[in-house]
């Protein structure tokens, strides 16, 4: 058995792939949209072992927890969460009706605009979003602790800068 390739040769292999195949264009963007799908695919491996919490929420509920638990004790409108995901308000809505089905999230009156509702946590959704990203942090922790502080801080940047460029090709407000 041949061992495990590493990061390095996998994207020197790719470059030369994409290369080879579409000479006229950069292999950058191939790439980025390669990694980024590894990336995704990875996360998603995560959350299917954080599936233990009850309630099960899907990744957009628990990212959706994880906002509302950030901007705590401000509520947060369900325009401001659908920003923040990038989901339309269609797909906020049918989000927020999970959530609020599990009585993890509660809508309140807008004191400052009758007409409209803000969302917050329950005491359950703080217990469950508290439980689940205790869970996530120790997942991390004990994963990222095997790397050196500076590669884990660049780490951060290089997803920020990539995140932000992203943003910026897709016309999309942070």
């Amino acid at each position: 058995m041949e061992p495990p390739i590493t990061g390095v040769e996998r994207e020197a292999l790719l470059r030369s792939q994409i290369r080879k195949q579409m000479p006229q264009h950069d292999a950058t963007g191939i790439l980025l949209l390669l990694w980024v799908a590894r990336l995704s695919r990875l996360m998603g491996l995560f959350h299917l072992h954080t599936d233990g919490l009850t309630p099960s929420i899907d990744p957009t509920g628990q990212t959706a927890l994880t906002m509302l638990f950030l901007a705590e004790p401000v509520p947060l409108s369900p325009t401001e969460l659908s920003r923040a995901l990038m989901q339309t308000s269609g797909g906020m809505t049918k989000t927020l009706a999970r959530l609020e089905s599990e009585a993890l999230i509660a809508r309140v009156p807008n004191e400052q605009d009758a007409r409209s509702v803000l969302i917050s946590l329950t005491t359950t959704g703080q217990e469950w979003i508290r439980r689940h990203l205790d869970e996530v942090a120790s997942h991390w922790q004990s994963n990222l602790d095997q790397s050196p502080e500076i590669d884990r801080l660049d780490a951060v940047r290089t997803m920020a800068s990539l995140i932000a460029m992203l943003e910026r090709a897709n016309s999309v407000q942070p």
